[in-house]
């Protein structure tokens, strides 16, 4: 009589395999969970564009996916910071109240290709 063989339970490098999610995957779950906060438009960009800038994040908050992450965020390390500098507030964007007085400045550009 032959012994029946069953199923082991994964081990090491085959359990971490078997977890392994695509980003696409994440992805998804991600602005399935996050669209009843978003407009039309964000939403859009994010279907679109598939920016993942802030997805890291948003796995660790997830108990499905935090532990899939390393404990330290490698863009959050003093390396990191010390290579790239400090994360800040943007400066170098228009706002609104200046948008009528840059457009009339860029009209004024002899460059035609420029001032379309």
């Amino acid at each position: 009589m032959k012994a029946q063989t069953q199923p082991r339970e994964p081990t090491g490098f085959a359990r971490k395999a078997a977890k392994t999610l695509t980003v696409d995957e994440v992805w998804k779950d991600y602005i399935e969970q996050r669209r009843p906060f978003w407009g039309d438009l964000h939403y859009r960009d994010h279907v679109d564009k598939a920016n993942v800038g802030g997805l890291p994040t948003w796995c660790a908050e997830q108990p499905a996916y935090a532990d899939l992450l390393p404990a330290k965020y490698p863009a959050k390390t003093k390396k990191a910071r010390e290579a790239l500098g400090k994360p800040g507030t943007k400066t170098d964007n228009l706002h609104k109240s200046q948008l009528a007085a840059w457009f009339a400045a860029v009209r004024q550009i002899g460059n035609p290709v420029i001032s379309a």
